[in-house]
């Protein structure tokens, strides 16, 4: 499969909306208040999965959302790389974890993936998954804000974690969105290499959450990172239906978000995916390398390691 080597991406030109206003992209790196988030409700949203897979339509069925109506218990309880845990409780907010699971497909290019970033991909082999989604939303449903912020969870430290959040937690609840961390890539749940060492995670990185808690997330299975871009977009369709894993509440706008990794995943995302799904209304895109994540075959994890050895 081809594999992407561009060092420019459209994500330059990125627009996330912010009170009907395209928010600056400034070398690649987004400029971006979060409490546009709120605002968002006035902009145009990109509407539930249009266009899609036009076989999916040819059909007459809907596109595939995951299903998320199975809650996850038992073991040591949920475990995300996180370094300063909120207060959730205090802040009025719950959190609940559930597995999410379906059927996704990988992609591969058609034509050349130019510097411009205006890439066609198509969809390729199928393949089931089972992860995992951590959902924080507010405790009062009347308190929601009606957006729901999608994080592409960070593996480059070998374990799951949610930097957005991190960054993000007193916006998030000070404003009343969802936010859903979602264990996107393989190495999240199956283990794999460590790109980054984090003091202090010596003993779960590489482990992968089956690793870490075999009891509590034994059962999760991963297709490998060329299907986690399809994974991500379910995980975005099951919220905008209303599942009741986001608390049964209509989301008025679904964002992405993604940092470092997670935020070069979202280029080949936004590249590629978004505009075939239009699974997002927007994207918050930020600290990443001029690079793309690379589409791989199945079982695979993607070589970012490498795609950025590439780049002159």
């Amino acid at each position: 499969m081809k594999k992407m080597t561009s060092s420019m991406a459209r994500v330059r030109d990125v627009r996330i909306t912010r009170s009907g206003r395209p928010a600056r992209l400034v070398g690649g790196l987004a400029v971006l208040a979060i409490s546009g988030i709120a605002q968002i409700s006035s902009a145009s949203p990109a509407g539930p999965d249009a266009p899609v897979n036009a076989l999916i339509v040819a059909q007459g069925g809907a596109p595939p959302a995951a299903d998320v109506s199975e809650e996850i218990s038992g073991g040591n309880g949920a475990f995300v790389g996180e370094s300063n845990p909120s207060d959730l409780e205090q802040v009025g907010y719950v959190q609940e974890e559930f597995v999410a699971s379906g059927t996704a497909t990988d992609y591969r290019p058609v034509g050349d993936l130019g510097t411009d970033g205006r890439w066609t991909f198509e969809p390729d082999i199928q393949a089931p998954y089972r992860t995992r989604i951590l959902v924080r939303r507010p405790k009062d449903v009347s308190t929601f804000s009606g957006a729901v912020v999608v994080e592409w969870n960070n593996v480059s430290g070998g374990v799951d974690a949610n930097p957005d959040y991190a960054s993000l937690a007193e916006e998030i609840t000070r404003r009343g969105h969802i936010w859903v961390g979602v264990t996107t890539q393989l190495i999240g749940v199956e283990g794999g290499p460590v790109l980054v060492h984090a003091p202090g995670a010596e003993a779960v990185a590489g482990k992968g959450l089956k690793g870490i808690d075999p009891a509590r997330y034994g059962t999760l299975s991963h297709p490998g990172d060329g299907y986690s871009f399809d994974i991500f977009t379910q995980i975005a369709r099951a919220a905008r239906r209303g599942a009741p894993a986001f608390g049964a509440v209509n989301a008025r706008r679904v964002l992405a978000l993604g940092e470092s990794q997670s935020a070069i995943a979202l280029t080949t995302y936004y590249n590629g995916i978004q505009p075939r799904t239009r699974a997002f209304d927007g994207f918050f895109v930020h600290s990443r390398a001029y690079v793309s994540l690379p589409l791989v075959p199945p079982g695979k994890f993607a070589d970012l390691a490498g795609s950025i050895g590439s780049q002159s």
